[in-house]
C-alpha cells in the first residue's frame, strides 16, 4: 500500500501535485505554485515520503508563525484599547479638574465649588448665591464677592 500524498504547505488548495526527474533523481512538486520538494528518491513512494516529510515540517513551522502572529495582533489590539480607554480616562479626569472661565458657563446655584479671585489669585471654596453673586466661607464669617471678581471655578472632586 503506498503513502497518501500531502497537500502542498503554501497553496489553499495544494492538490495539484506530480511527480518529476530521472530515474535515479525523483521529487515532487506543486503545479499551483512550483513548490519542489527534496530530490533524489529513487522510487515515486521514496519521493512522496520525501515531500509529506518536508511538507510536514513546513506547515508545522507555517502553522506556529501563524499563531505567533494572531498572538500579536491579539497583543497589539489589546494595547491599542487599553491606550484608548486611558485617553478617555485622562480626557475625563482633565475635564473634572481644569479650571472653568466664568465666561464659559457658571456653576449651579447652591453648589459648593473652588473660585478664584482675579485681584489676589487666591483660590476659596464658595457657591453662587443667585446670578452674578458669589458667597465663600472665611474663617467662620460668610462673605459675598461680585462675579467680577471671581474669573475661574471648578468642581471639587472628592477622592474615591
Amino acid at each position: 500500500m503506498s503513502e497518501e500524498l500531502k497537500k502542498c504547505p503554501f497553496c489553499p488548495d495544494g492538490i495539484d501535485i506530480k511527480l518529476f526527474g530521472g530515474p535515479e533523481d525523483k521529487y515532487m512538486q506543486c503545479q499551483e505554485c512550483g513548490a519542489i520538494g527534496p530530490g533524489n528518491a529513487e522510487t515515486e513512494a521514496e519521493a512522496i515520503t520525501f515531500w509529506n516529510k518536508r511538507a510536514d515540517s513546513r506547515v508545522a513551522e507555517l502553522e506556529e508563525i501563524e499563531e505567533q502572529f494572531k498572538n500579536l495582533q491579539m497583543h497589539h489590539r489589546n494595547a491599542i484599547e487599553t491606550m484608548r480607554f486611558m485617553n478617555l480616562k485622562i480626557k475625563r479626569l482633565e475635564a473634572q479638574t481644569r479650571w472653568i472661565p466664568v465666561s464659559e458657563r457658571l456653576p449651579k446655584a447652591g453648589k459648593q465649588v473652588f473660585m478664584m479671585d482675579s485681584d489676589t489669585r487666591y483660590v476659596y471654596v464658595g457657591s453662587m448665591n443667585k446670578p452674578k453673586e458669589w458667597w465663600y466661607y472665611c474663617v467662620n464669617t460668610e462673605k459675598t464677592i461680585t462675579e467680577k471678581d471671581i474669573t475661574h471655578w471648578k468642581p471639587i472632586t472628592l477622592p474615591k
